[in-house]
């Protein structure tokens, strides 16, 4: 009988050639490198590996990672412990993209100015705060005219 409970801890095609993307990028410096699958996240949201036996670690390589992992359609954590020589690199899917009023609207750039993100709750709550001095000042409109 199967729990409720049970990890599934097999990695498929997309999460192995992504291991092997992330080996073969770091052009033979840590030629023991060893990635490991360490399981998925809550409802495969993403997933977590483990880079060991790590000598030359250093800013290009983080960068390479992240580049190549957000190339996938994912967003990257990378937590590094250097005295143990292991890297945790935690990937998550992109669930939703939003856009900006502007590429919704499809609203044309001017170069050289920039438009201030103005979020769309202030927009409806400063057009409340409109509509209610327009309905005072109607209704006691006699009483300021005095």
């Amino acid at each position: 009988m199967t729990t409720v409970y049970q990890v599934d801890n097999t990695e498929d095609d997309f999460v192995s050639r992504l291991k092997a993307d992330l080996i073969a990028s770091d052009n033979g410096n840590n030629t023991d490198m060893h990635i490991s699958f360490q399981g998925y996240l809550h409802n495969k949201s993403g997933f977590k590996l483990r880079a060991e036996n790590i000598e030359v670690f250093d800013g290009d390589l983080i960068y390479t990672w992240k580049t190549l992992i957000e190339d996938q359609g994912m967003t990257v954590d990378i937590t590094a412990d250097l005295s143990n020589a292991w890297v945790q690199i935690t990937c998550k899917r992109i669930t939703r993209h939003r856009k900006t009023l502007r590429e919704r609207m499809k609203i044309p750039s001017i170069p050289g100015v920039k438009c201030p993100r103005i979020p769309l709750s202030l927009l409806l709550y400063i057009c409340i705060l409109v509509a209610s001095i327009i309905v005072l000042w109607l209704r006691h409109k006699e009483n300021f005219q005095k």
